[in-house]
């Protein structure tokens, strides 16, 4: 995914939205179409990740057209609800509740009387968190064997926030305070 966003970054794509839109409404067809054989991810079962990854690329280009609000939350309710119930075949409802899914996390996310707590008031530790949950986790499956769900959740979630505030604090701070230093350097 991160590979396909600096190909849309290198060739500009993202810095026009219109074309990026374009881009976009082509890779959701594509997958509406023919989800066996979507491009974004290797394995065909694992198709609404890239589709996730997609919708929030989408919203972020087009952060300023899109209102996030009750209104907006209640008619892609609706649109899903109605699709659930019509018997839609799979793709188009899995592609309905991804959007709605991805809007409610916006919804929620900015909502201005939800006050929810700044976790990063004391470093950002979400890369590392995205960065060392699967080894971690397979590490203690392989330790403790599938059969201790609860267990492994709980110690991998432990181990792996250390780790990240490890990777926060002696990799990725130092490294962002050199951002910009090096501009015009050769």
């Amino acid at each position: 995914m991160y590979l396909v966003v600096a190909v849309l970054g290198v060739t500009r794509v993202l810095g026009h939205r219109h074309i990026f839109n374009l881009v976009a409404a082509a890779i959701v067809i594509f997958y509406a179409v023919a989800p066996e054989h979507f491009f974004l991810l290797h394995h065909p079962r694992q198709e609404r990740l890239g589709l996730y990854f997609l919708l929030g690329a989408i919203l972020y280009v087009n952060a300023r057209q899109i209102p996030v609000n009750f209104a907006g939350l209640a008619v892609l309710s609706a649109a899903l609800v109605a699709i659930y119930y019509a018997g839609v075949r799979q793709t188009p409802y899995n592609l309905a509740y991804a959007t709605w899914f991805s809007y409610l996390v916006l919804y929620i996310s900015f909502h201005p009387r939800l006050k929810l707590p700044d976790l990063g008031r004391h470093g950002d530790f979400s890369y590392g968190l995205y960065l060392y949950a699967f080894p971690v986790t397979q590490t203690l499956i392989f330790w403790l064997g599938p059969g201790n769900p609860w267990l492994i959740l709980a110690l991998g979630f432990v181990i792996t926030l250390a780790l990240a505030m490890c990777s926060w604090f002696a990799v990725e701070k130092p490294a962002l305070a050199l951002k910009g230093r090096l501009v015009g350097r050769q």
